[in-house]
């Protein structure tokens, strides 16, 4: 609620209830926003995770289609190494198969070893040991039946321990045939579960919580991480894995209640291309939900503190707004007599700039009569002495010569003072003659050159004249005293309602800080001088690209401005 409703309120005497709404919603809608950050946050949290499930299940699925493929390649290789001959050929020529099937295994980091057996079932070359061991059989393995029944196709086995190195594997196998195409044995790859788990220790260092594993469609636990299964270790019948691996096609990621803990997963299950073989991939829902909680403990201290700040505000409105009132009221009042006062200043300015200007001019005027005409008397008497002198005592020419130049040179000085103090080009030449005249001995006496364009047809009240002359003579004072330029230009130009005079110059410009608060009179000063015309004034400036500074003021006939505009600035 607007707190100054809520004070209107308060003095209607109708405000107590509005308050403890107020306090009770201070309360409910940061609760209410957290509800909202957590839900949404939750739902977020989710989606990431079935993603996670999913893109990892992708990924292991890839992987072990490459694996399965590379071997199949592998045992259509030894099938074809093998065709042309039988079991006897076959056993005479072990050594060079051992080699051959070592050389094999070798070149694939998840094969075991590579062997050729008979229709019966025994070892005829074997890549890991030489002579094969001749008792050795696999007649009893189950994948040795299915391949028996299923010539042609490929076969994989569950995963069980191997005889002779006693570790564990799980076998990719393809029957033999003879001359007549009967069943004449099998060629098999071991392969080791530990290769697939490293594979997936790596995917779970990027996506922590995770398990993956490659099961058959009967069950059967090839390989699994975290946990690697025990041999022969088969998915329960009631296992929602079922279902999943049962299915051909990619399924979406579901939740499902794990039968072994009773602990609910999200759970996504791919076949891998068309081997009778799926990777499943699972994510416990209670790591996901504790990293949910990880994420909500900032919102709930932010809506927290929220609650309390708003239930502090609310408790504190009435008094707060009181004191704004009261504190309102002393600024516009102190604002009313900052105004005053700025007027009341703004008026002394202009008076005194009249008052001095009056007194420049009567002083000019004093040093124009009394003391030029005190000053040329006092030539011509030296002079007419110097000619006397030149006759009856000429040891005495050369100082009545210097006392006469000295009078001169005071005279030049009278000149340049009444200049200083009241231009006389201005007061009978006008504007223009007077600038033409200022900016050339300016520019000789500061060396920096200037260019002057005078557009100035009509002209002007002589207040108004000097105000624009003390402007340009103002900007220039300044140019030569911090700009550091290298050029300057003054322009006056005219256009039916106004005459400007506009100074630029290349220097380093003015900081916005120093035209935001002058320090100095000198702006000040030139808007004073202007605002009683009803002018305006305007300074453009970038600290190192230079200053230019405009002063605008009606032409005779053209109403003036009530009141002057106050200096404008832009940087």
């Amino acid at each position: 609620m607007n707190p100054h409703r809520l004070l209107a309120r308060l003095r209607a005497g109708s405000a107590e209830p509005w308050l403890k709404l107020v306090m009770v919603a201070a309360v409910a809608l940061p609760l209410l926003i957290l509800v909202v950050v957590a839900w949404h946050e939750y739902e977020q949290a989710v989606a990431r995770s079935e993603q996670r499930v999913s893109r990892t299940t992708r990924i292991a699925r890839e992987h072990a289609l490459k694996v399965f493929e590379t071997n199949d390649i592998l045992l259509r290789r030894v099938l074809d190494l093998t065709r042309a001959d039988g079991d006897e050929a076959l056993a005479r020529r072990e050594q060079e198969l051992h080699d051959r099937l070592g050389e094999m295994a070798a070149t694939v980091r998840e094969v075991q070893a590579v062997a050729v057996w008979s229709a019966d079932g025994h070892v005829l070359a074997h890549s890991a040991t030489y002579p094969a061991p001749r008792d050795l059989s696999i007649a009893d393995r189950p994948y040795f039946a299915a391949a028996q029944a299923r010539p042609g196709e490929l076969v994989i086995s569950n995963a069980q321990r191997g005889r002779i190195s006693d570790q564990v594997f799980f076998v990719v196998a393809r029957s033999r045939k003879d001359a007549h195409g009967r069943f004449a044995g099998l060629v098999t790859i071991a392969l080791s579960p530990a290769y697939f788990t490293a594979f997936y220790q790596q995917l779970a260092d990027r996506e922590s919580g995770l398990a993956i594993s490659v099961v058959r469609p009967d069950g059967s636990v090839l390989t699994r991480f975290p946990d690697a299964p025990a041999p022969e270790t088969r998915v329960t019948a009631h296992n929602p894995l079922i279902p999943l691996i049962g299915d051909a096609e990619p399924t979406p990621v579901t939740i499902a209640v794990s039968p072994e803990d009773g602990r609910r997963r999200y759970v996504d299950a791919q076949r891998i291309g068309s081997y009778p073989l799926f990777v499943s991939t699972d994510l416990l829902q209670s790591g996901v939900v504790d990293d949910w909680l990880r994420t909500l403990w900032l919102p709930a201290v932010v809506a927290v503190a929220a609650a309390l700040a708003l239930l502090l505000a609310t408790w504190t409105t009435l008094k707060k707004t009181r004191q704004e009132e009261r504190a309102v009221a002393q600024w516009r009042a102190e604002a009313a007599r900052r105004a005053s006062a700025e007027r009341m200043l703004s008026h002394l300015s202009q008076h005194l700039i009249r008052v001095s200007e009056t007194e420049k001019a009567n002083l000019a005027a004093e040093l124009h009569d009394e003391l030029g005409g005190a000053l040329s008397a006092l030539a011509l008497d030296l002079a007419w002495v110097l000619e006397r002198l030149k006759k009856k005592a000429p040891e005495l020419v050369e100082r009545q010569s210097q006392a006469l130049k000295l009078v001169h040179e005071t005279a030049a000085l009278k000149r340049r003072i009444i200049d200083g103090l009241r231009p006389m080009l201005l007061q009978h030449l006008g504007l223009a003659p007077a600038l033409r005249d200022y900016v050339t001995q300016w520019s000789k006496k500061t060396g920096i050159p200037v260019e002057l364009q005078l557009q100035c047809e009509r002209p002007l009240p002589g207040d108004a004249a000097l105000a624009l002359f003390r402007v340009v003579q103002e900007s220039l004072t300044n140019v030569a005293k911090y700009a550091k330029a290298k050029n300057v230009s003054v322009a006056v130009t005219e256009d039916p309602d106004s005459v400007c005079v506009a100074i630029t110059d290349d220097g380093i410009g003015i900081s916005p800080e120093t035209l935001a608060h002058p320090t100095s009179h000198g702006l000040t000063g030139m808007q004073q001088r202007v605002a009683p015309f009803g002018g305006t004034f305007h300074v453009t400036s970038e600290p190192g690209n230079g200053t230019r500074i405009t002063a605008r003021l009606p032409l005779p006939g053209n109403t003036p401005a009530a009141e002057r505009a106050p200096v404008s600035a832009d940087v």
